[in-house]
């Protein structure tokens, strides 16, 4: 048995033996063995240690991001409170037209007791709301009584003559209070809409030609007639609808609604923290205008974008003839597909379909899903086959939305391998459909493979996240952060360039 005193004398000692071999600079291993390179990772070397600098870029890209979400947090409040205060706008606006009706007065500031009376709390409050408070949020406790209580009348059956001369502000009713402040100017004001800027890095959209340099629009793209005509017959799947002023603002203006969806897709839990600031994230963002112009010529975005909130959706229903089913010839190309719900009619995900193999197609890529959604593993790992599992005969995990083999599988956008792809993976050329950076070329050049073949999965997954952007954030099912073959993880695990 070892004393206390004892093991001090050890360690004493076995500190005499190591400081006569080591001096205290000395970099060694757990074993004793003597670290000949010189390294800054020792303990009297933590200054130099990068992570651990402030200035590193590291903890540079740790600060940006922290500034990111308290921004993006930030926005979504500002939202929040745009639309609340938008809604009680509106509703004070019917309550004085509902005055103005039933008493045929010129003004609210017309009407008498007798005509609040017959409003419900809700009506009153907004009416009061209006002209006492300019945020969201109705103070009752500022309005309240002596008591604390603020109630439509003090009592039951409480006469319109016993409110105008029995109530006071130290015993007030909502009916009372609307009436005193009927002749007050609304003071609650339309807040702007919000604009997030939350990106770590802010680069302009450029595409890079033999020639120069250009920041371009979607308009410019979609004013472009040569690219427009490469789409035409590159891009697979689709239709393509006539170009118009109407067209061109509402392409940039989707162009705005995507830049701020991606800002929240990387701030939300889908996107992991240490991906981030991840190369694919640029690469999308780089490419946002000529999406932008790409998903409003095949005609797949609604009209009016800009009365639309950040988390609805902004694809059309597939009612008309600009949505293709994916069956047949199709089946058998490679891009974005998209799933929609008929019964409850709301598109629940988009998917990409890319790689090697016979069954990197649509079909393969469909029966997949098929075999998926009856296994229970599936549904435990993807919330796609626990909401859609494929039948009421199928023992499923949780409450179902629907079936999967009600889902109808639609074409986002396809391209044929078998033919020529030049367009979507040539850079600068004045063909060029896409941009890619330096920064992606030099990318999918660590990746093991073809280029061009690495590059039309990089489309595809492109597809698939802007497709994924403008859904319904209720609606969507994908857990998924996207470009999971190309860095970003889902279950701690890489994918296969085959999965989506």
């Amino acid at each position: 048995m070892v004393s206390l005193n004892d093991f001090s004398i050890y360690y004493s000692e076995a500190h005499i033996v190591l400081s006569h071999f080591y001096s205290s600079r000395t970099d060694i291993t757990s074993n004793g063995t003597v670290i000949e390179t010189d390294r800054p990772s020792g303990a009297h070397a933590e200054h130099r240690q990068p992570s651990k600098t402030i200035n590193a870029k590291a903890q540079q890209r740790k600060r940006a991001e922290l500034r990111r979400k308290k921004l993006a947090e930030a926005h979504r409040d500002a939202v929040v409170e745009r639309d609340a205060i938008s809604e009680i706008l509106s509703r004070n606006h019917d309550v004085e037209v509902e005055l103005q009706a039933k008493t045929n007065i010129a003004t609210v500031a017309d009407a008498g007791v007798v005509d609040f009376l017959p409003l419900s709390v809700a009506k009153l409050q907004d009416f009061i709301h209006a002209r006492k408070f300019n945020g969201k949020t109705f103070h009752k406790s500022k309005l309240a009584g002596t008591d604390g209580k603020l109630n439509k009348l003090r009592y039951s059956k409480q006469t319109a003559e016993s409110v105008e001369n029995d109530c006071s502000d130290e015993e007030p009713c909502l009916v009372w209070l609307a009436w005193k402040h009927r002749a007050d100017p609304v003071i609650l004001e339309e807040r702007p809409v919000p604009v997030m800027n939350t990106s770590i890095q802010a680069p302009e959209f450029t595409v890079t030609s033999a020639t120069r340099e250009d920041t371009k629009l979607p308009s410019d793209y979609l004013n472009d007639e040569q690219w427009v005509g490469v789409l035409k017959s590159v891009v697979k799947g689709v239709e393509a609808v006539p170009i118009d002023e109407a067209l061109l603002s509402k392409a940039d203006a989707l162009a705005l609604a995507l830049d701020q969806r991606l800002d929240l897709h990387i701030a939300s839990d889908r996107v992991d923290d240490s991906r981030r600031n991840h190369w694919t994230m640029r690469f999308t963002r780089d490419n946002i205008p000529p999406m932008s112009a790409a998903m409003c010529i095949v005609g797949h975005v609604v009209e009016d974008i800009p009365l639309y909130r950040i988390d609805e959706c902004l694809l059309c229903l597939p009612m008309t003839e600009l949505f293709h089913i994916v069956t047949g010839d199709l089946s058998k190309l490679e891009g974005c597909y998209l799933f929609f719900d008929p019964n409850k009619y709301k598109w629940i995900r988009s998917g990409k379909s890319s790689g090697d193999g016979k069954d990197a197609c649509f079909e393969g890529r469909g029966k997949k899903h098929v075999e998926n959604s009856k296994s229970k593993d599936q549904m435990r790992a993807h919330r796609l086959y626990r909401e859609y599992p494929w039948s009421k005969d199928i023992q499923s995990i949780g409450e179902p939305e629907g079936f999967f083999e009600n889902l109808v599988m639609y074409c986002g956008m396809a391209y044929d391998k078998r033919s020529d792809v030049k367009a979507l993976c040539s850079n600068g050329a004045p063909d060029s459909l896409f941009v890619w950076s330096e920064e992606s070329i030099r990318e999918l050049k660590k990746k093991s493979g073809h280029l061009q073949k690495l590059q039309l999965d990089a489309i595809a997954y492109l597809w698939e996240l802007c497709y994924d952007l403008v859904l319904a954030t209720s609606n969507n099912v994908s857990t998924s952060p996207g470009f999971e073959a190309f860095g970003l993880r889902v279950d701690n695990r890489k994918r296969k360039r085959s999965e989506d």
